[in-house]
């Protein structure tokens, strides 16, 4: 009997670490404004709307989703926008971090998924919508986070709001140089 404890408990712990496994963002690095002079576009449900202002957010990522290699990245989406991929991986290899440029969004009730190889343009609203419930099926998911976690996010990147695409990558050199990226960890959902 006392086997069949052992092996339920070690399914069960197995279950788990696989379920953490899928879930390709891990948690909020940083989460910093920006206002650019010029309006951004975005995919937002299928369909291109376009921005000033919103988030520039670090999210910590899977290791082996986004190790570099040839070809498209997977994109993040969150909610039904699909993110701006800014760059990344950052940090070191056991715990990376990219960076992603959002329209205005409320990350205390924002979910987190991955996508496909794909770009967001040729996604269509019917498709966003399939792949992402296809996402909350699997239990791949990540969010919300938690409005503490927000506060402290927001907390971490300190430059200046950026105006433009060359003030991102600035303001992320700045902030890179500031900081020990071995030590950054995220802020988890």
């Amino acid at each position: 009997m006392r086997n069949v404890w052992v092996v339920a408990i070690l399914g069960i712990v197995a279950g788990a670490a696989r379920a953490q496994e899928r879930v390709a963002i891990q948690g909020v690095v940083f989460a910093h404004a920006w206002r650019f002079d010029q309006p951004v576009d975005f995919w937002v449900g299928g369909e291109r709307r376009s921005f000033d202002h919103g988030e520039l957010v670090g999210l910590a990522v899977h290791p082996d989703l986004f190790r570099p290699r040839s070809g498209l990245r997977p994109t993040i989406w969150v909610d039904d926008v699909a993110a701006i991929d800014r760059g990344g991986p950052f940090g070191d290899s056991a715990h990376p971090f990219v960076v992603i440029q959002l329209p205005p969004t409320d990350l205390s009730t924002a979910r987190f998924w991955v996508g496909p190889r794909e770009p967001a343009d040729r996604v269509g609203a019917e498709r966003v919508r399939t792949l992402r419930a296809e996402a909350e099926a699997r239990g791949r998911m990540s969010g919300p986070l938690a409005a503490e976690s927000v506060t402290a996010a927001r907390a971490v990147m300190t430059e200046p709001a950026p105006r433009d695409a060359r003030g991102i990558v600035d303001a992320l050199r700045a902030f890179c140089r500031r900081t020990n990226l071995r030590t950054l960890r995220a802020f988890p959902f």
